[in-house]
């Protein structure tokens, strides 16, 4: 219980952490469009680390995958769509690269307007992520009750033994303490009376 409790806490740490990557990856896609109206240089600076930067989400989306695998698919998480969105959204922006490096490049709102399709797969990936946290604290709340109501059970489970032995503990010593007495009365008369005629000494 502990290991899946532990388990669900992971999956929604690394979807958080992938959500924020996401992040990072749109800032510096913006970075690229603001970079088009300067140097060559400066797109090729800003690709650069727009390129970094999704190299770490899809890290970060292979310990989702590992976090899954553990967890025994408890939380229904669909890893090749996010991989459809991540790649459908990369493909966007590849396409739009070697037009900001023309010298007839579009201008930013026409750019925007062609990294729309490629945008939106970002914000259905963010939605699904926010439904994979809502999903494993669902599950997580779940296992928590489930170990409450264990730990009642153990506990009714453990007043019962415990009333159960009280009572065997009394009966034993009511019965221990006739015999005792039985014995003792026995030995006293023994003790008074000859064996034989049954006459008081």
């Amino acid at each position: 219980m502990s290991s899946t409790l532990i388990n669900l806490s992971d999956i929604q740490i690394e979807s958080l952490e992938l959500k924020s990557l996401l992040g990072d990856v749109r800032r510096f896609e913006k970075d690229i469009l603001l970079a088009s109206t300067g140097e060559r240089r400066d797109i090729d600076q800003a690709e650069a680390r727009w390129v970094d930067s999704l190299r770490k989400a899809q890290e970060q989306l292979q310990k989702i995958r590992k976090e899954i695998d553990e967890h025994r698919g408890q939380v229904m998480i669909d890893t090749t769509a996010i991989d459809q969105a991540i790649g459908n959204y990369v493909r966007g922006v590849r396409e739009l690269l070697p037009k900001l490096k023309e010298s007839n490049f579009p201008s930013l709102q026409e750019a925007n307007v062609q990294l729309s399709d490629a945008k939106g797969n970002i914000y259905k990936l963010a939605e699904e992520l926010n439904r994979i946290v809502e999903d494993a604290e669902e599950h997580e709340e779940q296992a928590l009750r489930r170990l409450a109501e264990q730990r009642t059970q153990l506990f009714t489970a453990m007043v019962a033994i415990g009333a159960f032995s009280l009572v065997l503990s009394i009966a034993l010593s009511i019965s221990i303490t006739r015999t005792c007495l039985s014995i003792s009365r026995n030995l006293e008369h023994q003790a008074l009376h000859d064996t034989l005629t049954g006459l008081l000494n």
